[in-house]
């Protein structure tokens, strides 16, 4: 678990505006608040990332991400306590607040709640979601550790959380509406 006051501060640089590093129950994740365009473009700068990609959003309880998608508290429930075998990314209806920078090219957006414990604080310190894409430049393999991070983005972050990831891929991507698996678990 991270300190109170570790929390505050990632919580404090996201508020912010800033572009961190962090793990997940995945990989190595790098965000920043989905609410503020100027860091999603120097996030996606940062990464060498197309815009029309899109972004997952993370959260630690669903009312976080209730404001991105247009189905109801209930339904989003229902879908984010679908028990799968594997981290998974829901991809729902997005609302208005889903901007493109968020949803890329598509009329859905991509969320998930996450299972790591300092990614949950975090979030709930915000009592918001975060933005998601895995902690590497595009095409380049993701970081496995915070030091790989330190060295690939040679100071350009605002922050990295410390910890471990969860080591494996990154997570699945399943429609709710069709339950069709987007991306799955390379193993």
């Amino acid at each position: 678990m991270l300190s109170a006051d570790n929390v505050r501060h990632f919580a404090d640089i996201i508020q912010q505006g800033g572009v961190i590093a962090y793990p997940t129950e995945t990989v190595f994740g790098l965000g920043c608040d989905p609410k503020q365009p100027q860091a999603i473009t120097r996030l996606l700068n940062l990464k060498n990332r197309p815009a029309n990609k899109g972004l997952i959003l993370l959260a630690a309880t669903a009312e976080q991400l209730q404001p991105y998608s247009d189905l109801s508290l209930t339904q989003l429930k229902q879908i984010l306590n679908t028990h799968t075998d594997h981290p998974t990314t829901w991809l729902v209806p997005k609302s208005s607040a889903a901007t493109p920078l968020i949803t890329g090219d598509f009329n859905t957006v991509a969320i998930r709640i996450t299972q790591h414990p300092h990614i949950i604080q975090l979030c709930n310190k915000l009592n918001a979601a975060i933005t998601s894409t895995s902690a590497n430049l595009s095409q380049h393999p993701t970081a496995q550790s915070s030091q790989q991070i330190a060295d690939t983005f040679n100071q350009q972050l605002d922050g990295i959380i410390p910890g471990k990831s969860g080591g494996q891929s990154a997570s699945q991507i399943i429609d709710w509406k069709t339950n069709r698996v987007i991306r799955s678990i390379q193993t």
